[in-house]
Protein backbone atom coordinates (compact mmCIF):
# COMPACT_ATOMS: atom_id res chain seq x y z
CA UNK A 1 0.00 0.00 0.00
CA UNK A 2 1.42 3.35 -0.96
CA UNK A 3 -0.91 5.57 1.03
CA UNK A 4 1.17 6.03 4.18
CA UNK A 5 1.27 9.84 4.02
CA UNK A 6 -2.47 10.04 3.48
CA UNK A 7 -3.24 7.66 6.33
CA UNK A 8 -0.89 9.53 8.67
CA UNK A 9 -2.56 12.82 7.67
CA UNK A 10 -6.00 11.39 8.44
CA UNK A 11 -4.90 10.19 11.88
CA UNK A 12 -5.24 13.73 13.27
CA UNK A 13 -8.79 14.45 14.53
CA UNK A 14 -8.80 18.03 13.17
CA UNK A 15 -7.69 16.91 9.72
CA UNK A 16 -10.27 14.13 9.70
CA UNK A 17 -12.95 16.68 10.62
CA UNK A 18 -11.70 18.96 7.83
CA UNK A 19 -12.04 16.06 5.38
CA UNK A 20 -15.59 15.44 6.60
CA UNK A 21 -16.48 19.10 6.06
CA UNK A 22 -14.83 19.21 2.64
CA UNK A 23 -16.68 16.09 1.52
CA UNK A 24 -19.87 18.18 1.43
CA UNK A 25 -18.50 21.32 -0.24
CA UNK A 26 -15.37 23.39 -0.71
CA UNK A 27 -14.25 25.86 1.96
CA UNK A 28 -11.55 28.46 2.46
CA UNK A 29 -9.23 28.47 5.49
CA UNK A 30 -11.07 31.27 7.30
CA UNK A 31 -14.43 29.53 7.22
CA UNK A 32 -12.91 26.19 8.23
CA UNK A 33 -11.26 27.93 11.18
CA UNK A 34 -14.55 29.44 12.34
CA UNK A 35 -16.36 26.10 12.02
CA UNK A 36 -13.62 24.18 13.85
CA UNK A 37 -12.94 26.87 16.43
CA UNK A 38 -9.23 27.02 15.63
CA UNK A 39 -7.05 29.78 14.17
CA UNK A 40 -6.61 30.30 10.44
CA UNK A 41 -2.84 29.65 10.72
CA UNK A 42 -3.58 26.29 12.39
CA UNK A 43 -6.03 25.40 9.61
CA UNK A 44 -3.42 26.44 7.03
CA UNK A 45 -0.93 24.01 8.55
CA UNK A 46 -3.50 21.20 8.46
CA UNK A 47 -4.33 22.05 4.85
CA UNK A 48 -0.66 21.95 3.91
CA UNK A 49 -0.34 18.43 5.32
CA UNK A 50 -3.56 17.26 3.64
CA UNK A 51 -2.47 18.79 0.32
CA UNK A 52 1.02 17.24 0.49
CA UNK A 53 -0.61 13.87 1.13
CA UNK A 54 -2.77 14.39 -1.97
CA UNK A 55 -6.03 14.33 -0.02
CA UNK A 56 -7.20 17.84 -0.91
CA UNK A 57 -7.00 20.05 -3.95
CA UNK A 58 -6.78 23.84 -3.92
CA UNK A 59 -8.40 26.34 -6.27
CA UNK A 60 -7.76 30.06 -6.15
CA UNK A 61 -11.02 32.06 -6.09
CA UNK A 62 -10.29 35.79 -5.95
CA UNK A 63 -8.21 36.46 -2.85
CA UNK A 64 -9.09 33.13 -1.24
CA UNK A 65 -8.04 29.56 -1.83
CA UNK A 66 -10.88 27.06 -1.70
CA UNK A 67 -10.12 23.45 -0.83
CA UNK A 68 -11.96 20.31 -1.88
CA UNK A 69 -11.51 16.58 -1.34
CA UNK A 70 -9.52 14.52 -3.84
CA UNK A 71 -12.24 11.90 -4.25
CA UNK A 72 -10.19 9.83 -6.70
CA UNK A 73 -7.48 9.23 -4.09
CA UNK A 74 -10.06 8.39 -1.42
CA UNK A 75 -11.73 5.87 -3.73
CA UNK A 76 -8.40 4.19 -4.54
CA UNK A 77 -7.46 4.04 -0.85
CA UNK A 78 -10.86 2.64 0.02
CA UNK A 79 -10.64 -0.05 -2.64
CA UNK A 80 -7.21 -1.12 -1.41
CA UNK A 81 -8.39 -1.22 2.20
CA UNK A 82 -11.38 -3.35 1.19
CA UNK A 83 -9.03 -5.71 -0.66
CA UNK A 84 -6.86 -6.00 2.46
CA UNK A 85 -9.89 -6.71 4.62
CA UNK A 86 -11.03 -9.49 2.30
CA UNK A 87 -7.63 -11.23 2.10
CA UNK A 88 -7.85 -14.70 3.64
CA UNK A 89 -4.83 -15.65 5.81
CA UNK A 90 -2.67 -18.44 4.44
CA UNK A 91 -2.94 -21.88 6.02
CA UNK A 92 0.24 -23.20 7.68
CA UNK A 93 1.25 -26.35 5.80
CA UNK A 94 2.82 -27.85 8.92
CA UNK A 95 -0.17 -27.52 11.24
CA UNK A 96 -3.08 -27.14 8.84
CA UNK A 97 -4.22 -23.94 10.55
CA UNK A 98 -3.72 -20.22 10.15
CA UNK A 99 -0.82 -18.62 11.95
CA UNK A 100 -2.03 -17.10 15.20
CA UNK A 101 -4.77 -19.71 15.73
CA UNK A 102 -4.74 -22.23 18.59
CA UNK A 103 -1.36 -21.18 19.97
CA UNK A 104 0.46 -21.01 16.62
CA UNK A 105 2.96 -18.17 16.74
CA UNK A 106 2.09 -15.00 14.87
CA UNK A 107 3.54 -13.79 11.58
CA UNK A 108 6.91 -12.09 11.61
CA UNK A 109 6.68 -8.72 9.89
CA UNK A 110 9.44 -6.17 9.59
CA UNK A 111 12.08 -8.05 11.59
CA UNK A 112 15.57 -7.12 10.30
CA UNK A 113 17.27 -9.93 8.43
CA UNK A 114 14.19 -12.12 8.09
CA UNK A 115 11.39 -12.33 5.59
CA UNK A 116 7.77 -12.37 6.69
CA UNK A 117 6.54 -15.88 7.38
CA UNK A 118 5.43 -18.38 9.98
CA UNK A 119 7.45 -18.49 13.21
CA UNK A 120 6.73 -22.15 13.86
CA UNK A 121 10.41 -23.17 13.79
CA UNK A 122 11.86 -20.07 15.49
CA UNK A 123 12.48 -20.25 19.27
CA UNK A 124 10.34 -17.98 21.47
CA UNK A 125 13.21 -15.65 22.51
CA UNK A 126 13.79 -14.62 18.84
CA UNK A 127 10.26 -13.32 18.29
Amino acid sequence: MEYGDALRALADPNRMRIMELLSGRSYCVGVLGRILGISAPAVSQHMKILQEAGLVEAEKVGYHTHYSVNRDLLHRMGEELVTLSETVPEVCERQGMRCGENGMRKWLIGCPGRKAGCLYDIPENNT
